[in-house]
């Protein structure tokens, strides 16, 4: 029959391709991609992603924040006014402490509200630890004080808040 002649067929082509592979091919390893200009070495993109964390975090340090608000005509309609600052949330006493370094500013009064206190924070500054995420004592304390003091503003004053985090 024509079926035993195609199975024989079939065992004896498989026999022959693979002993004709096993003879005719080298074995098979591992080898690394060849270094071309488009391939970029790890280290070199550890480094340039630890750049770029490095200066999202700078950008919207307080500092800067503080000094780009101030560069602009936010920083000409205070100078000379009587102010009042409220920092609150969890850069409220770095916001503090960098608006408080502005040269010029005739500051009458500073509150910073917020989870830990920074060290550069000046003595000029009332400082208010409070928590995070829900409201304490602490909390309303803070919020007292911070309406006592916008209270305290006469109409010549100027009130500024400054809000970070949750506190928006």
């Amino acid at each position: 029959p024509r079926s035993d002649f195609l199975r024989h067929q079939r065992r004896t082509e498989s026999r022959e391709a693979a002993s004709r592979v096993r003879r005719g091919h080298r074995p098979l390893g591992l080898v690394r991609y060849a270094q071309s200009p488009l391939t970029v070495p790890l280290e070199k993109l550890k480094t340039d992603i630890q750049q770029i964390v490095r200066a999202g975090v700078d950008a919207v340090s307080a500092r800067r924040v503080i000094d780009r608000a101030m560069q602009s005509a936010i920083g000409e309609s205070l100078a000379g006014r009587p102010l009042h600052v409220i920092a609150v949330g969890k850069a409220g006493a770095p916001m503090a402490a960098a608006f408080l370094k502005v040269p010029h500013l005739a500051i009458r009064s500073a509150l910073a509200v917020g989870t830990h206190a920074h060290d550069d924070l000046p003595s000029a500054v009332e400082w208010i630890e409070s928590s995070h995420p829900f409201p304490d004592p602490r909390s309303q304390r803070a919020a007292e004080r911070a309406i006592a003091i916008a209270q305290r503003a006469h109409s010549g004053d100027v009130l500024v808040i400054l809000l970070s985090g949750g506190a928006s």
